[in-house]
């Protein structure tokens, strides 16, 4: 058994050969790429959030800000093992393991999240969305430690089972069995991360899929729609982009059970394992942009957010929203245009009336005192009051 047979089942972007480690550094920059565009797409998802705190109290986004963490340990995945290729890291045996556990790890933590949002969903549109709703954002905390729980009770055997090099440079099976190493394979690299789930994922992915076909009816409202639409999306959006990677996986673990060990090591050699694993895992990340994309597609509240004008299914209602900003504004302008002219007409009436008022003085050349002529109306001839001319 060579010594580096561990990141060759275990790492996607492994090289060597002196052409592979340059195709490796290819796929690397990819990868790279889309993970800086998933964490621009994660940052406009959490700033669309802090702009509408309602957003903050829906389970459904509040899973999304789960999976974003779990792209950031992704990436870092990804930094690790390409530096594995170019510089030197003494692994000792508690690095190995970790690595292996980590890896294995959060693939396992995003498929049951994924499943865990799916079954939570269908107990919202089956029972009571409101209801089912706030009793899983109260209980919110225990059901992310429950899905921890799980992630480490799977992922703790195989990472076990890993030592490091007596000379730190590579990875090692404690038990290098050919059966040990098929069995892990099967269960860790295709029944439990994408085959199982994939069965357990399909009724409620149907169930949800009726709903919002239906829901055009009457039968769930609008807001209902887009968020069943969104966990749609999330979920068949991790089954359609890990499909060939897991495909893959399960054409070699069949190989490996009709091959005979050094046959299926020959296989293993070809040099179609070092172009389409890091094609198929790169594809993989896609997923990692989907998510975050999601509610900007279909959610009606975030229409006019970043990225939402570009990537919305909605941009036709978006552009009739403006336009009818654009005439709310006309008919604005309209109306104060209107009042202002009521206005002016009445200042002139006004101005008008107060020229009739004016006092008007005559002057006597005799007496030399001047007569003020009230405007408002004469006293009655019941007035007793007593009224004087002023004399200059």
């Amino acid at each position: 058994m060579k010594e580096d047979e561990f990141e060759q089942d275990n790492f996607d972007l492994y090289g060597g050969f002196a052409w592979a480690d340059r195709w490796q550094t290819v796929f690397f920059i990819f990868d790279v790429l889309v993970m800086l565009t998933s964490f621009f797409c994660y940052v406009c998802f959490l700033r669309a959030m802090a702009r509408h705190s309602i957003k903050e109290n829906s389970i459904i986004y509040l899973f999304l800000v789960f999976f974003y963490f779990t792209s950031l340990v992704d990436f870092a995945l990804i930094l690790e093992f390409y530096m594995s290729i170019y510089v030197h890291q003494y692994k000792s045996n508690d690095t190995c393991r970790f690595i292996s556990f980590v890896t294995t790890g959060n693939r396992l933590l995003q498929v049951f999240a994924v499943l865990a949002l799916l079954y939570l969903t269908l107990a919202m549109m089956e029972i009571n969305l409101a209801k089912v709703e706030a009793i899983a954002r109260k209980f919110l905390p225990l059901l992310l430690i429950g899905l921890i729980v799980l992630e480490i009770i799977f992922a703790l055997p195989p990472s076990l089972n890993v030592k490091g090099s007596s000379h730190g440079r590579h990875c090692l099976y404690v038990d290098d069995g050919f059966n040990t190493v098929r069995l892990t394979g099967w269960l860790y690299n295709v029944l439990l991360p994408y085959f199982i789930p994939l069965l357990l994922a399909i009724y409620p992915m149907v169930k949800i899929f009726l709903k919002i076909k239906n829901g055009a009816g009457g039968c769930a409202s609008e807001r209902e729609r887009s968020q069943y639409q969104i966990v749609l999306s999330i979920s068949l959006g991790y089954f359609f982009f890990h499909f060939l990677y897991y495909l893959m996986w399960l054409g070699r673990q069949i190989e490996a059970v009709t091959l005979e060990k050094t046959k299926f090591r020959q296989l293993l050699g070809l040099h179609v394992w070092y172009i389409a694993r890091p094609l198929f895992s790169c594809i993989n990340l896609g997923w990692h942009i989907v998510s975050p994309l999601s509610p900007f597609i279909f959610d009606l509240d975030l229409l006019e957010e970043v990225p939402g004008p570009w990537v919305s299914k909605n941009r036709m209602m978006l552009h009739s929203r403006r336009q009818e900003d654009i005439q709310e504004l006309q008919d604005r302008s309209s109306c104060y245009s209107v009042q202002e002219e009521v206005l002016e007409d009445e200042e002139v009436a006004g101005a008008a009336v107060s020229a009739a008022q004016v006092v008007k003085m005559h002057k006597d050349d005799q007496h030399q005192w001047t007569e003020i002529h009230n405007p408002l109306p004469l006293p009655s001839m019941d007035d007793d009051r007593h009224y004087h001319q002023i004399p200059l």
